[in-house]
């Protein structure tokens, strides 16, 4: 059985969403593209390095 968390955007961020990213540049994309946002700085390298490897 795969769990799933339920997600809040707090005070750091406007929404929180589950989304499927084949890579960092995917990711980035889509959030500029669907949600004109960005990935937020303190994540972009750990995000980057789970998704590029």
């Amino acid at each position: 059985m795969t769990r799933t968390y339920t997600l809040v955007g707090a005070d750091d961020a406007r929404c929180a969403a589950w989304l499927h990213a084949e890579s960092y540049q995917h990711l980035v994309e889509y959030l500029r593209h669907y949600l004109d946002g960005d990935v937020f700085p303190a994540h972009r390298d750990l995000l980057a390095d789970i998704l590029d490897h």
